[in-house]
């Protein structure tokens, strides 16, 4: 609820101010607990404070002669419950660089736990953001005399999705959004995480196999790895739903889809799961699983127990803890995942502090079966990509007709009235690529002949859910640089009407692989694109141990001017050689001499001159390999 009146934390805030009291509209109930000028990294009024009993929030203000009318509002991903996140990124750093204020909250409540009765998912998805947008709106009236005139918010897998229904829902509130690996509904994230449950654990022991087929140089035939008519159509099914195969090598438990199997037995639909296994005809009774146990010892948080089961690591992954003994008996937890003889409970649900060494248990696997289950329950028969490869999958019995949140029926999907431009990564298999293809065709349907005044889609070529851990730099690129660059396009979008660069072009190939163009001119979009050859082949060769092996490097960017290459002669995340570049294009030439037989992966990395304001990202970057095999 938002009530007009100025409460006593806004009343302090304009005491310290020294502005004259104004009446501004302040969503519910507000604890601030710090205020405080800071010269870091620019001088800024700092807030930081609670609102509504349990959305953290802050709000960083520039100077009164730096603000540029502009608010920027990240939102973290997954289900929120930090106020942090997008600063430890350093997107306050850039915010406040850009003449704009800069919100963050927890999303309506702390830590990845998301089961107590106020956490609601509308709370999540929009009320606790949406409120908290209102409040740091109030305070640039105090600092500033009047409302922002223009309010962005941009943010990353749960936030990217969150990002683009406020967008939707609130266009007088918001003037543009850059969704980040996360945009539409949360329908299709809980389908492809329910479809790679049920499947990965088929594949998972070929993965490192299936890795060196689809690599560069490799046959890209999984049927030289798979061979059971099982195997197969489960990673034909994976791949057709836009499973990234550059990421095969990944097929193994994700946290993210235990997250969303928690949340919807917590929130969005308690009952799918009690409903699932009252079908008549369900032929998965058979796999059911109980297995007793006993609580030896429990770690300081509750969220470890130890107990006299000994199992495999990961064995135990979705299934649930029903305490048949001691304090908590009756109680359920959700396993997140098992080391050996330690459970590791669900964060998303309750702890279990109160269990105690000799306290009994049965764990069941009922709930997980009914997620892998889910994505049959989610699937829709008019999908013309999906059509032809789930059509046994269309005729299966539907426990429900639909399940009531993730639906967000009350939701204009696609009909965006302010700019948009999204950017997802190509191989990140947390949020498959798909999810963007999807978005960006409801987008379409929405708008029609409007949808290029108000949407851009980028993807990024080797890009994931994020910044690549430092081991596989080789394989993987930032996207820091690129958001930023999406969010300086975007206010320069609404603010002066400068239509940004065209988003990146594709096609789909067999089972709905994203094919890009080979030139930059033609793919478009920000990100440089580079070749390399060894010996004049562009995949593949084999060469005797000392010979000399002679690497090519071709590459040009769409919209900037290149900066470096850099040659990992091994494929090892370890780049060996740097040259510095000028211009759109370029030609570099190194020479190898590979003096171990084995097999080799060398791999070029290019940067362009992509530097926005405030940015710890210096450019934007791409890979390109090819496979040596020393005899």
């Amino acid at each position: 609820m938002r009530v007009r009146h100025a409460t006593l934390a806004g009343l302090l805030l304009l005491g310290a101010l020294a502005l004259p009291v104004a009446i501004a509209e302040q969503p519910g109930s507000i604890r601030i607990d710090t205020q405080q000028w800071r010269d870091e990294p620019v001088k800024h009024l700092y807030l930081h404070g609670v609102l509504n009993g349990d959305t953290a929030f802050h709000v960083f203000l520039p100077e009164r002669a730096q603000w540029k009318g502009r608010l920027l509002q990240y939102l973290q991903g997954g289900l929120g419950g930090s106020e942090n996140a997008g600063v430890q990124m350093g997107n306050h750093a850039y915010t406040l660089a850009n003449g704009a204020i800069y919100v963050e909250s927890n999303q309506g409540h702390i830590g990845s736990s998301f089961y107590e009765a106020d956490d609601t998912p509308t709370e999540l998805a929009y009320e606790a953001s949406y409120a908290v947008v209102q409040y740091a709106k109030a305070r640039a009236v105090e600092l500033y005399g009047k409302e922002p005139d223009y309010t962005y918010v941009f943010g990353g897998s749960g936030g990217g999705i969150r990002s683009s229904g406020l967008l939707e829902r609130f266009p007088k509130v918001y003037d543009g959004a850059v969704p980040v690996v996360g945009a539409g509904t949360i329908t299709y994230a809980c389908f492809i995480h329910s479809l790679f449950e049920a499947y990965r654990s088929i594949l998972q022991d070929k993965a490192a196999a299936l890795d060196d087929v689809f690599r560069v140089g490799g046959s890209g035939n999984f049927t030289d790895v798979l061979k059971t008519p099982e195997e197969q159509r489960a990673m034909r099914l994976l791949l057709a739903a836009g499973y990234p195969p550059g990421s095969v090598w990944q097929l193994r438990p994700v946290v993210v889809g235990m997250t969303i199997m928690n949340f919807i037995k917590y929130k969005a639909d308690p009952s799918y799961y009690d409903e699932f296994w009252q079908q008549s005809n369900n032929a998965l009774y058979s796999q059911i699983k109980e297995i007793r146990g006993t609580v030896r010892a429990v770690a300081e948080d509750g969220l470890r127990l130890t107990t006299d089961l000994e199992r495999q690591p990961d064995e135990l992954i979705g299934y649930t803890l029903v305490f048949t003994s001691g304090e908590l008996k009756g109680e359920w937890r959700s396993i997140l995942t098992n080391r050996r003889a330690e459970l590791v409970l669900s964060p998303v649900g309750p702890n279990a502090q109160k269990a105690a060494p000799g306290d009994g248990f049965m764990l069941n696997n009922r709930d997980l079966l009914a997620f892998r289950a889910l994505y049959r329950f989610l699937l829709d028969p008019a999908d013309e990509l999906l059509k032809e490869y789930f059509r046994q999958d269309f005729r299966q019995p539907r426990a429900k007709e639909k399940l009531k949140f993730l639906e967000e029926p009350d939701r204009p999907l696609g009909k965006l009235r302010g700019k948009m431009i999204a950017v997802f990564g190509l191989d990140d298999p947390l949020m498959w690529p798909s999810v963007a293809i999807r978005y960006e065709r409801q987008v379409r349907k929405a708008l029609g002949a409007q949808a290029d005044e108000h949407f851009r889609l980028h993807l990024l070529e080797h890009g994931v859910h994020g910044a690549p851990q430092q081991t596989m730099l080789h394989r993987q690129v930032p996207n820091q640089g690129a958001v930023h660059k999406a969010l300086d396009d975007l206010m320069a979008w609404v603010e002066q009407g400068v239509a940004p660069a065209p988003g990146t072009a594709y096609s789909l190939g067999e089972l709905n692989r994203i094919i890009l163009p080979k030139s930059a001119r033609e793919r478009r979009g920000y990100q440089p694109v580079a070749t390399l050859t060894a010996n004049g082949k562009a995949d593949r060769i084999e060469v005797a141990a000392g010979a000399k092996v002679v690497l090519n490097v071709e590459a040009e960017d769409p919209d900037n001017e290149l900066t470096q290459v850099e040659m990992d002669f091994d494929g090892d995340g370890k780049f060996d050689e740097t040259r510095k570049l000028q211009g759109q294009k370029a030609m570099v030439q190194f020479t190898r001499r590979y003096d171990k037989a084995g097999q080799y992966f060398p791999t070029v990395r290019v940067t362009d001159s992509t530097v926005s304001k405030g940015s710890r990202a210096r450019g934007i970057q791409n890979l390109a390999s090819v496979r040596v095999i020393v005899r």
